[in-house]
């Protein structure tokens, strides 16, 4: 998988598999990773069924939706874990500037913060990629 694919670009190519493998590696540490490993054996006892000839494709269609959502909900409540446990883009803003007081006026603590803040909106609109080295 891409670094770039996202768990729903994988299940919107039809990557359900690829998906799945994605998200039991992003909750190997998490309470949730019980439940992503049922979705994986679902999904495994689906393949295997699917192999038998033992469903109709109507069958096959809704139980393979049905651990599409269920999936899509587990990386939902890993995103929403992540940004509940981080602080806030504000609080970040306020953490950078209020860090060294005596090094900016406040003339250049409203700019650097209107900068950071434009910079963090084009982040969330995917224009600027996430980097270790800033916020």
């Amino acid at each position: 998988m891409s670094n770039n694919e996202t768990i729903e670009q994988l299940i919107s190519k039809g990557k359900l598999e690829l998906a799945i493998e994605n998200l039991l590696s992003k909750f190997v540490d998490s309470p949730l990773h019980s439940e992503v490993l049922i979705l994986a054996s679902n999904f495994n006892t689906l393949k295997s069924s699917i192999t038998k000839g033992i469903l109709s494709s109507n069958e096959i269609r809704r139980e393979e939706n049905r651990i599409i959502l269920l999936a899509l909900e587990l990386n939902r409540k890993r995103v929403n874990d992540y940004i509940s446990k981080e602080p806030s883009s504000m609080t970040k803003i306020q953490l950078i500037i209020e860090g060294h007081l005596d090094e900016f006026s406040t003339v250049e603590k409203e700019k650097l913060k209107k900068i950071l803040a434009t910079l963090l909106y084009f982040r969330t609109l995917g224009f600027v990629k996430k980097s270790e080295s800033w916020v």
